[in-house]
């Protein structure tokens, strides 16, 4: 009886994950990654670009953002929220750039990463000046920013030289908000 029920696990979990029939060991023994190889998901677990400025459904991910910015009280909790955009905006940016080749659409969304960063800096800042405690949302917003950082100078290897300067305008952005966060 036991053999059964032994075999019968086996079997179910063997349909259930077909995947461990096709596992293999990786040859790959470079195990190292490059500067240059940076993991988005990584970085900004768990979200995603999904759908970008120029898809037919960007206007209901906008409107969903908006519910979620007017269900955000209090200045911390914004500045957290619009720290959030500005990343999933930075997943845009990456996905139109390297993955559309959709230049102009990216040069928009930069825009608009920009300005939910600015956003997030000036209400972090005015909850300080209000002696607020911000130093969850400012340790968040500062390792955003690396990270965002990180992303832009890739997306910044991988492009042509004359879609390069909005970048730079990007990341000089970033190091004033660095210096003067804390």
């Amino acid at each position: 009886m036991k053999n059964i029920f032994a075999v019968v696990l086996i079997l179910t979990s063997l349909l259930i994950n077909p995947g461990l029939l096709l596992a293999q060991e990786s040859n790959n023994t470079n195990t190292a990654t490059s500067s240059a190889d940076i993991d988005s998901y990584a970085l900004f677990w768990p979200l995603v670009p999904g759908k970008t400025m120029g898809d037919s459904m960007y206007s209901l991910k906008l409107f969903k953002e908006w519910i979620g910015d007017f269900f955000s009280f209090g200045d911390v909790k914004k500045a957290e929220y619009y720290t959030i955009i500005s990343e999933k905006r930075a997943l845009e940016i990456q996905k139109l750039y390297l993955e559309n080749k959709d230049y102009l659409n990216g040069k928009k969304t930069l825009e608009q990463n920009t300005i939910y960063q600015k956003k997030a800096f000036d209400l972090i800042k005015k909850a300080e000046k209000d002696q607020q405690k911000v130093d969850s949302a400012k340790g968040r917003f500062a390792t955003s920013l690396e990270n965002q950082q990180k992303l832009f100078k890739l997306v910044q290897s991988k492009i042509p030289d004359d879609e390069k300067g909005e970048f730079n305008k990007a990341m000089e952005n970033i190091k004033l908000y660095v210096t003067l966060l804390p």
